[in-house]
């Protein structure tokens, strides 16, 4: 039976969470269309359905990236809506831990994770922006992470394994004053094959990092309320990107 619309994507996030993760759902709701939000006694859970038309060609709008990784097969999500999602978990009370995660159910059952900041300072950082004004996002599928049973298939895993190999190479044969080229590592880091829930942890006091002022949201407001999580997560992803050059 296919998962068509977002309040069957959120029941299904929530059976899960329930039944493997032990944890207790204080509050579920439809943001829009496409997104939906759960929140437990542990962590918020922004729902976001997959429905045929999100996938992209990433190979054919990046295609010096898609040749880096070997990978064609991508989403796009418009940025607003993703901010305004992200937004939307400052509505609620705050709990112990303000974790967040970002999780993608498509149309047959299956579920897979990211960071929601991590994934939008990736975009940002590396220009993965398309459309008029740049409003949509869109990045390959294989950063995203099975969650809640879900497998890659062979495929996906292949390309994974590729990614590493090259990223290796990279940094045994490049120097900080050469290389200059980060994504293989980014996605390698992001995509890894037995990576655990990869979850935006509560907002702390965040290392200054670039300035997000140049970036045109043209949304509700609701991304400033997230821009120091953002700055927070693109830090991270700029200490993993940055890791090989200096070794």
């Amino acid at each position: 039976m296919k998962i068509k619309t977002v309040r069957g994507a959120l029941r299904a996030v929530q059976r899960k969470i329930v039944a493997g993760h032990g944890e207790t759902v204080t509050y579920s709701s439809e943001l829009d269309k496409t997104y939906g939000l759960l929140a437990t006694d542990k962590a918020w859970y922004i729902t976001r359905l997959l429905r045929d038309e999100d996938y992209v060609d990433f190979g054919g709008l990046f295609p010096e990236f898609a040749k880096q990784i070997g990978w064609t097969r991508g989403v796009r999500l418009a940025r607003q809506g993703l901010s305004a999602a992200i937004g939307a978990t400052r509505k609620l009370p705050r709990h112990g831990t303000a974790s967040s995660i970002l999780v993608f159910v498509d149309e047959h059952g299956r579920f897979l994770q990211i960071g929601p900041a991590t994934l939008m300072g990736f975009c940002e950082y590396m220009g993965l922006t398309t459309g008029r004004g740049n409003s949509w996002y869109a990045f390959p599928t294989i950063i995203l992470s099975p969650v809640f049973g879900s497998e890659r298939d062979t495929d996906e895993r292949a390309a994974l394994q590729r990614a590493s190999l090259i990223s290796q190479v990279n940094s045994t044969e490049a120097d900080e004053d050469t290389r200059k080229e980060y994504f293989v590592d980014a996605v390698v880091q992001l995509g890894q094959p037995d990576n655990q829930a990869v979850l935006d942890s509560p907002v702390s006091a965040g290392v200054p990092t670039t300035s997000f002022d140049q970036f045109d949201f043209a949304g509700d407001g609701a991304v400033l309320s997230v821009l120091s999580e953002i700055n927070r997560n693109l830090t991270r992803i700029r200490e993993l990107l940055e890791k090989t050059s200096s070794k």
